[in-house]
């Protein structure tokens, strides 16, 4: 055994001489490649290290990440502790682990330089001839030409599989299930997204939707439970009204429907009057009919805002959105409308001329019915005893192999996610079929005398009245002589997530 001269290839040392210290770096990317390929590179390089004299003293591993890009946590701590002059040498696999991108290669190896840190591959070991240097060269522009041939055959791969509406991996939308690379139906998860929809459409805060979906047992379709953020790519996604989208690619009727296109446009407006409603509200002043009010001469949304009068007294009203943002180059003439007069109107009105006996005994026996035909239909039933029966099925396969010896620790979280998932679908399923109405008829109308008493002063009782009873509300200017400027209103009131009734009325609320 002899030490190594410079020109020579052989690494061996023998005792006298010192061991280099030396550091390992492993990396694998995706797809055939797996968390052991790590372990491989790590082996065969700390063999390597022991055969040639080589102490190692620390590993970087970065895992499911690119040699295309530099952005690697462990390959960047690697760079910067280079500087830290602890060690001399970067054993890597093959040069492909430490880059596939030549300006990348050359850039960090010329860091690593200056640090007095050199990169080995223990695969193809080169010296520091000119012959080593131009083989080095070859195998990094074959790496990089290897990455990028790679890519652009995957992209050809995924475009094919767009161009007939297979799944490319990636989330799965709620209401989806993938079988043979196609997108289905998964029966629980669509009925969790046509609650969502109708309830969004019908007014509902995303904050109540969300205590809905929960209550019911629903989960996202990563298996958690709902919060309002969960909503967001649900509401508007137009793959619930069958468009495959994937890139640019968007092919109607490339996926089964689960909403269907009229409720999904009433979403959608609804969603738009919303983000305007947001945009404009002030913040330290809730305007309780944002989403509901509406322009009588255009039928764009009226929102909330304010002002200040000469004398520093601060105004808040209700404006048409056209009247300051022109469509198609008209503005809307609309007058403004002060916030408080017409809130208590609405309000005012409602508690006398609409909560009578009469119309509290229909909204009650609208209501009744709505519940029964809930509780009496089993499709929600169905879909979870279908998912029962599916995770029973993955739960019992996880035993088998256990039971084969394959075992390892995402197996185990696996099959405990499924145990605590299997569970919630007893007691849901339990719940279901011994469901009975919630509101009992004396409930439901004590509750609604509660609004026709309620104190007007109540900011509460006045935001639950608004969002339970009223669908819409549009606002007209009109003119009388000898009476000025007052507005005509037009009321439709909510008894099941439909409008069913239309009310007229006047009144001299001050317009600005």
């Amino acid at each position: 055994m002899i030490c190594k001269k410079k020109g020579q290839v052989d690494y061996n040392m023998n005792k006298d001489c010192k061991a280099k210290k030396a550091v390992i770096y492993a990396r694998y990317s995706s797809g055939n490649q797996r968390e052991e390929s790590i372990d491989s590179q790590i082996r065969i390089c700390h063999k390597f290290a022991d055969d040639h004299g080589y102490k190692v003293i620390q590993e970087y591993t970065d895992s499911a990440l690119s040699g295309r890009t530099d952005q690697r946590p462990a390959f960047q701590r690697m760079i910067h502790d280079s500087s830290k002059k602890e060690f001399e040498t970067v054993l890597i696999y093959s040069h492909d682990r430490f880059s596939r991108n030549n300006y990348d290669t050359a850039t960090y190896k010329s860091r690593l330089k200056k640090n007095g840190v050199k990169v080995l591959s223990v695969t193809m070991p080169l010296d520091d001839s000119p012959e080593s240097g131009l083989m080095e060269r070859i195998m990094e522009g074959f790496a990089q030409y290897y990455s990028e041939n790679l890519s652009r055959s995957t992209k050809r791969g995924l475009e094919e599989n767009a161009l007939h509406c297979k799944c490319n991996g990636g989330p799965i939308p709620l209401g989806y299930k993938i079988v043979d690379g196609r997108f289905e139906i998964d029966p629980v998860g669509a009925e969790a997204v046509r609650l969502i929809y109708n309830e969004y459409a019908s007014g509902t805060s995303k904050t109540e939707i969300v205590r809905k979906l929960n209550k019911k047992g629903f989960r996202t379709s990563r298996g958690n439970k709902f919060v309002n953020n969960s909503l967001r790519s649900i509401l508007g996604n137009r793959q619930y009204i069958g468009y495959y989208i994937y890139d640019k690619h968007e092919i109607e009727h490339g996926m089964p429907q689960i909403i269907d296109n009229t409720l999904f446009e009433k979403v959608v407006e609804q969603l738009e009057r919303d983000k305007l409603s947001r945009g404009h509200s002030a913040q330290s002043q809730e305007y309780l009919l944002n989403g509901k009010l509406f322009c009588g001469i255009c039928g764009a949304p009226m929102i909330g805002e304010s002002g200040t009068s000469k004398s520093g007294k601060k105004y808040f009203y209700y404006s048409c959105s056209h009247r300051k943002r022109a469509k198609n180059g008209v503005r809307c003439k609309k007058k403004a409308i002060r916030k408080e007069e017409l809130e208590d109107y609405v309000i005012s009105y409602i508690q006398k001329e609409i909560l009578t006996d009469e119309m509290i005994d229909l909204i009650t026996n609208e209501a009744m019915r709505q519940v029964k035909e809930e509780s009496e239909n089993k499709e929600l039933l169905h879909s979870l005893e279908l998912e029962y029966k599916e995770v029973d099925k993955q739960i019992n396969n996880f035993i088998n192999a256990i039971g084969q010896g394959i075992f390892t620790q995402g197996i185990q979280n696996k099959l405990n996610d499924l145990e605590e998932r299997k569970i919630e679908l007893e007691d849901k399923i339990i719940s279901e079929k011994m469901k009975t109405p919630e509101l009992t008829e004396k409930h439901f109308k004590t509750w609604l005398k509660s609004f026709k008493s309620g104190n007007i002063e109540d900011i509460d009782m006045k935001r639950q009245l608004i969002q339970s009873l009223i669908n819409s509300v549009y606002v007209y200017d009109e003119n009388a002589k000898n009476k000025g400027d007052y507005v005509r209103i037009a009321l439709t009131i909510n008894i099941t997530s439909r409008p069913t009734k239309k009310l007229k009325c006047s009144t001299v609320c001050q317009m600005v």
